[in-house]
């Protein structure tokens, strides 16, 4: 297991939300008639990215967003393939709304599953704010992927 450093850390989970917004976006290409949806967490992962940007611009922010416990970097990665493979398989026309749909829902389950929160340091108040609005609106992202994925279900 490879044990991550801060700015790793914190380059590969800018990546992952950059990544993400860009498979949304060509969701709501292939899927014009879901725009609203696609496009509404594709601009909230680009807020990501720049949260976490911000945080790994500000040396007082990026020393504390160290792990405390062995954080490792290979499941991001793995991740990252996940989503690049994903935005080739989305080129098919067999890839279905109902596929990209379960798709953003696995990726946002992967990313609170991943538990970056309890990774930041306890006094770091700032930065665990910053954290929580990520996880938060992670949070809200599965919950309007999962409400769409059941209204097509119906």
């Amino acid at each position: 297991m490879e044990p991550a450093n801060r700015e790793d850390l914190i380059d590969l989970l800018i990546r992952q939300e950059e990544l993400v917004g860009q498979f949304y976006r060509a969701c709501a290409g292939k899927f014009p008639e879901w725009n609203n949806l696609w496009l509404s967490l594709a601009v909230a992962e680009d807020e990501h990215a720049r949260i976490l940007r911000s945080v790994a611009a500000d040396p007082a922010e990026g020393r504390a967003f160290t792990t405390h416990r062995n954080f490792a970097l290979s499941p991001l990665r793995i991740m990252l393939q996940f989503i690049e493979k994903q935005m080739e398989a989305l080129e098919s026309p067999d890839f279905t709304l109902i596929k990209a749909l379960s798709s953003a829902r696995d990726i946002e389950n992967s990313i609170l599953e991943k538990k970056i929160v309890e990774t930041v340091p306890g006094d770091s108040v700032a930065i665990r704010t910053k954290i929580e609005q990520l996880k938060a609106e992670t949070t809200q992202h599965r919950t309007k992927i999962i409400v769409a994925l059941a209204e097509l279900m119906r």
